[in-house]
């Protein structure tokens, strides 16, 4: 007889984090349901404020996986500011328990204990990286595209010259 383990909810990570203003907040909650069905909906707040891609703030994504037995969430929150986007997160499945991280955003690069919540080497958030990323390195590639075209130079030419 295979007996079922409880469920496990919990935002990886410290239980308080530090962030630099303007930086991007990646939370990642994992709920491990080995033996049971994954929760039917996994929502993220802060606050009471429900946060997802329709959120009033904007630069908000959430990214969910349902395996076998496990659930992966991920919260992205670009460009944060210290009164807005400071306080309680939570990540909580439905008829489960909930996980509850404190976030501090900090003005400036003086205090010492800033931890950076931006990527943590997992392919889940490095694509969404990427592509922010190559998003914004587009209006520098047309830029130098058009200082090519108008100087009369071939970008491609290899001594610069038209």
């Amino acid at each position: 007889m295979v007996t079922a383990s409880p469920p496990t909810v919990r935002i990886e990570g410290p239980g308080e984090r530090y962030i630099q203003e303007g930086s991007v907040l990646a939370l990642t909650c994992l709920v491990t349901h080995r033996h049971r069905r994954a929760p039917a909906h996994l929502l993220w707040f802060r606050g009471t404020e429900r946060l997802d891609y329709n959120s009033p703030r904007g630069g908000v994504s959430v990214q969910t996986e349902k395996m076998a037995s496990r659930t992966l969430s991920r919260l992205m929150i670009s460009a944060v500011k210290t009164k807005l986007d400071s306080g309680e997160y939570s990540c909580s499945p439905t008829d489960l328990p909930t996980a509850v991280v404190t976030v501090h955003v900090q003005r400036g690069q003086h205090h010492a204990a800033v931890h950076q919540s931006v990527y943590d080497g997992s392919p889940f958030v490095s694509s969404s990286l990427l592509v922010v990323l190559l998003a914004a390195s587009l209006p520098v590639a047309l830029l130098l595209r058009d200082r090519h075209f108008w100087l009369g130079q071939r970008p491609w030419s290899s001594n610069g010259c038209g």
